[in-house]
């Protein structure tokens, strides 16, 4: 019944957003941020370079400025259909105490759902004392609400961003210690590039076919 009435707000959030919003103050940032690669950690970034075949390892970082009641947002990936990557695993936080006794806690509602071929949601936050209420803190650093492990695969190019967060299903939504839907929010994107040869390397491969080419050419002869 909770996650029923949790998700019903959600929608009346997104449907009402002109009407609903009361509170005009920023409130939200996901970021999107690379932080292994082969198994290997890296600095945390929304950019990458990577091969065919690499694995990276992904952190789901919300930050807030203000306290919040829910939390709930989804990721997209492959828009192109370039088959660039593919999803190895997903992982949902547990969540966090809201009290010394963790008798109250900003947690999971529910599962992964609707998980697709170019879609991974939601990740998912939300105060389990509405009556407080308890409210998520605003904590310097955010908190990792999930991971994804992805694969890179053979369709990856530069193209630009290859993997959106955002409220990207009507049961998304983000609301503040009133119960409001906030405002000011920013999704982060992030992007796997493909390694470019540098101006010499590319020089020499080059002059290589080129002699490939030449001594095809005499042995016809």
């Amino acid at each position: 019944m909770r996650k029923l009435f949790v998700l019903g707000m959600a929608v009346v959030g997104l449907v009402g957003l002109g009407g609903f919003v009361r509170d005009a103050r920023a409130g939200v940032t996901v970021d999107l941020l690379f932080v292994g690669q082969n198994g290997a950690p890296i600095a945390p970034t929304n950019t990458v370079t990577a091969n065919v075949g690499d694995t990276l390892t992904m952190a789901l970082r919300l930050s807030n400025d203000q306290q919040l009641t829910i939390a709930v947002f989804s990721t997209n990936y492959d828009l192109d259909l370039d088959n660039e990557l593919d999803v190895v695993s997903q992982f949902q936080w547990g969540g966090v105490a809201l009290n010394k006794q963790a008798t109250d806690f900003f947690a999971p509602i529910g599962g992964f759902s609707p998980t697709t071929a170019t879609f991974v949601g939601s990740f998912q936050g939300a105060t389990s004392n509405f009556s407080g209420p308890r409210l998520l803190p605003i904590t310097p650093g955010g908190y990792q609400m999930g991971t994804i492990t992805w694969h890179v695969a053979a369709g990856v190019n530069n193209d630009g961003a290859d993997i959106i967060s955002g409220l990207l299903s009507l049961t998304d939504g983000i609301f503040d210690a009133q119960f409001n839907a906030v405002t000011g929010l920013l999704f982060r994107s992030a992007t796997v590039n493909t390694p470019i040869p540098e101006p010499g390397t590319a020089m020499l491969l080059g002059l290589g076919f080129v002699g490939l080419v030449l001594v095809g050419r005499r042995n016809r002869s």
